[in-house]
């Protein structure tokens, strides 16, 4: 290894330690640092909607952006003693580094926290694929004290994934609590009219990869085996039911050509803002879910509304990428589809009324729910010691 390698290597390692000194050496005050992906993802709404009725002082939100929270009607208004600071910036740095209280989605701005700081990692859902120390990537996850989970059966995978050092509370995930908020006219914001009896289905994809070596790329709809043909089949099954079906694509998929249609539409993270929207939001105003193997159906359970999981590479994924529960088909919560025309039957079905899963989702529901009150945020709150008035 070449010196100058070496030099820069002992460096890096050095104001390693030497952040966490100043971190363990900064007072911590009663405040609470929150951050998320994106910047006012549900999970951040509901914990700051809930450290609201806490005796905390100061609230704070990190964001990546460097933009407020969107101006939209109908979008929540941030509590009093919130504010929303640039996760970069000096003054963002500084609350990260003397708040009592963190809460994160994805990563902090420091790998660990000295044991003067209550650290929880929010997650992203819980692990159906593999993550953190199931995999390769454990050791470059933050490592925190605390993580929730929505019931003793997901509880000790949380622990084997992330690792929080004191222990994974089951609480249920604070994102979930804005599945069950009131009507935010949705189908109103996709262009069709008030009382226009529209029905709404969403379809998330995970993020899958395809292609060898560096030019695998990830990618939306081509996993799903959806060409041009079978969308426009869809789209016309959609119009004759009167309802609509909205992909959302995984943030990090890559961007792909869709057809006209007027029943199927795409929207992104960047339209959710421009609406004043969440994604849960969107989700607690359809009818019914379309997904492979996304997190988010998990989270849906608690709607007890049908899912639909069209995956044709189902197998191949768990032996690419792996599942943390095996095998992935008993805990499937709606009909398993392979291919386009089983699609479109299995969502036919759907919007004729007809629950054919009904007794398999509640079977998974009451395994993976200890809680559907939509008091996550508060009960982890409450676990963690915040406080109330």
């Amino acid at each position: 290894m070449r010196p100058g390698v070496i030099l820069r290597k002992a460096l890096t390692i050095c104001a390693g330690w030497l952040a966490q000194a100043v971190h363990a050496a900064l007072p911590k005050g009663n405040k609470a640092v929150i951050t998320g992906q994106p910047d006012y993802c549900d999970d951040v709404l509901a914990t700051e909607e809930a450290m609201r009725r806490t005796s905390l002082h100061k609230v704070v939100i990190l964001i990546s952006s460097g933009k407020l929270p969107p101006t939209k009607p109908g979008f929540p208004e941030l509590g009093a003693k919130t504010l929303v600071a640039k996760r970069k910036s000096v003054r963002g740095v500084w609350h990260a580094l003397t708040a009592k209280y963190v809460f994160f989605t994805h990563s902090f701005i420091v790998p660990r926290f000295p044991a003067s700081v209550v650290s929880t990692n929010l997650w992203h859902g819980m692990p159906v694929k593999r993550v953190g120390w199931m995999t390769e990537s454990g050791k470059k996850l933050t490592k925190a004290r605390y993580a929730p989970a929505t019931s003793p059966f997901w509880a000790g995978i949380i622990q084997r994934s992330l690792r929080p050092k004191d222990g994974t509370l089951v609480t249920g995930l604070p994102r979930n609590d804005r599945l069950l908020l009131e009507e935010r006219g949705v189908v109103e914001r996709l262009g069709y009219p008030p009382g226009s009896g529209v029905r709404l289905i969403v379809l998330l994809p995970t993020h899958q990869l395809a292609g060898e070596g560096q030019a695998r790329v990830r990618h939306c709809l081509q996993p799903l085996g959806l060409d041009v043909d079978s969308l426009k089949r869809i789209d016309q099954m959609l119009a004759g039911q009167g309802a609509v079906m909205v992909v959302k694509p995984h943030p990090w998929a890559a961007g792909e050509d869709m057809p006209d249609s007027s029943h199927i539409r795409v929207v992104t993270d960047d339209w959710l803002r421009q609406e004043g929207l969440t994604l849960h939001e969107l989700l607690g105003e359809s009818c019914a879910l379309v997904t492979d193997i996304s997190s988010v159906y998990v989270d849906y359970l608690i709607l007890d509304r049908p899912i639909v999981h069209h995956f044709p590479n189902i197998r191949m994924y768990g032996l690419d990428r792996g599942y943390s529960i095996s095998p992935i088909d008993d805990y499937l919560a709606g009909p398993l589809t392979l291919e386009s025309e089983g699609f479109a039957q299995a969502l036919s079905s759907v919007l004729s009324g007809e629950d054919t899963h009904a007794d398999q989702r509640r079977r998974v529901r009451a395994l993976f729910h200890r809680y559907t009150d939509g008091e996550a945020a508060a009960r982890l709150l409450r676990e963690l010691g915040v406080g109330s008035r």
